[in-house]
């Protein structure tokens, strides 16, 4: 998968709360299940990837860095304690640790 195909699978799995189908394509150190019980449904409404993938200068052992840009919203339960629902603007970086393995989400959030 390319990058924005691999985040779009996430936010796919991420609606139907298959935690684990989503801890499929992410690091070990992003791996969880934390909040899907609050969650009603995710909606990704763009999804583009930022320049061309390239070489991750702070990381060496890390073949290519990409970056996709999202927009999405999230309804949660009532009876879950924050907002009900919001619309995110948040980017993930995905990387690749050789010229032949998948595309892993390795961070997201806004800024």
């Amino acid at each position: 998968m390319t990058p924005v195909e691999t985040v779009q699978y996430y936010f796919a799995q991420w609606d139907t709360k298959n935690a684990a189908a989503m801890n499929g394509v992410v690091t070990s150190r992003m791996r969880s299940n934390n909040g899907l019980g609050n969650l009603k449904y995710v909606m990704l409404k763009k999804c583009d990837q930022r320049g061309i993938p390239g070489p991750d200068s702070d990381n060496p052992d890390i073949y290519q860095t990409a970056y996709v840009d999202v927009e999405f919203h999230m309804e949660l339960k009532n009876d879950f304690s924050g907002p009900p629902s919001s619309n995110f603007t948040w980017t993930y970086t995905l990387e690749k640790a050789t010229p032949t393995s998948n595309w892993m989400i390795s961070n997201w959030g806004s800024g």
